[in-house]
């Protein structure tokens, strides 16, 4: 099958986005966080530590998916970690219905990280 083909395949797509949706996620969250606590004249350096280790591992996340976009082994390998990690996480807190609905997201890129089509193109 041909490259351009595989690349187009909507596994490929609603997995890609969904990495970038969910990294861009936790730069924004980090961001603003820092912003509004510097806003509030609150910014302490015990209140700096969470938003911009999250807004790091967003940086991370960007990076990652970005390089499974790139058609990159690691990137196919770290969007899969991501998602488990991720589903074994939410599976600790299914008393809340936001774990639960980012926990089915979750299951649903993994499931399409591990269709034929797109794995074919990284093993």
């Amino acid at each position: 099958m041909d490259s351009t083909i595989q690349s187009t395949s909507w596994t490929f797509s609603a997995t890609k986005w969904y990495g970038y949706i969910f990294a861009a996620m936790f730069i924004l969250y980090g961001g603003v966080s820092i912003i509004l606590k510097v806003l509030d004249h609150a910014l302490t350096p015990e209140n700096f530590i969470q938003p911009f280790l999250l807004g790091l591992l967003g940086i991370v996340l960007m990076s990652v998916v970005y390089a499974f976009a790139e058609g990159k082994k690691w990137g196919w390998y770290g969007l899969v970690a991501m998602n488990a990690l991720i589903l074994i996480g939410s599976l600790f807190k299914i008393a809340e219905i936001e774990s639960i609905l980012i926990g089915i997201l979750s299951l649903g890129a993994l499931a399409a990280l591990l269709a034929p089509e797109t794995r074919r193109r990284y093993l």
